[in-house]
């Protein structure tokens, strides 16, 4: 009866080696928009096998415990310092367990040069409050590059106005407010509008 007990074991030992749990998917590189002096919104792209993802900031380029839990793909990091390297890592959490850290460091903007104070205010947005077309008066007649972001960090739209176009079709977003973050070669602003 102990050779049963003992040929059972080892049978179960292999099966058991080759029932191992996949690995859940790394998130593979990680970005931020709107670097400002104290703030920026980071993003990552969707990893098929994810349930939701674990992030975290820091100062120093350890290797974090563990981090705050979102299902987005995108946060705004706050309440940072000016013209310092802040780390950023994320890990993607799915029914196997949890992924390797990715990890990514920026820079954050010297005090006077966010993206809220690069400008001298020479763009505007209308209507604010806007329910389909916002308009923007430009100072120059160039590309810009646009960013909206919802009201908890998630990036919902990216665009390209092309030079001598001063409008953009909003129409699809949901009621809420919103930060657009504009950027073009000679200028930098963030605008907060509501969408009706």
């Amino acid at each position: 009866m102990n050779q049963y007990y003992k040929l059972l074991a080892a049978t179960c030992l292999i099966i058991s080696s080759f029932a191992a749990k996949a690995q859940c998917d790394t998130v593979n590189t990680v970005s931020a928009v709107g670097i400002g002096s104290t703030s920026y919104v980071i993003s990552w792209p969707a990893v098929a096998n994810a349930i939701d993802y674990e992030y975290a900031i820091r100062v120093d380029n350890q290797i974090p415990a563990k981090g705050t839990i979102t299902t987005h793909t995108s946060v705004q990091a706050l309440g940072l310092q000016p013209d310092i390297v802040v780390y950023i890592c994320i890990r993607t959490r799915c029914s196997t367990g949890l992924s390797q850290w990715t990890c990514q460091n920026f820079k954050t903007a010297p005090i006077g040069t966010s993206i809220n104070s690069i400008s001298e205010a020479k763009t505007t947005v209308y209507p604010n409050p806007v329910t389909d077309i916002l308009n923007f008066s430009l100072a120059d007649n160039k590309s810009h590059n646009i960013t909206i972001v919802n009201s908890i960090g998630t990036i919902v739209g990216n665009y390209t106005l092309p030079a001598g176009t001063s409008s953009l079709n909003i129409n699809h977003l949901n009621a809420g407010l919103y930060f657009v973050k504009f950027a073009s070669e000679n200028e930098a602003q963030t605008f907060k509008i509501e969408k009706r």
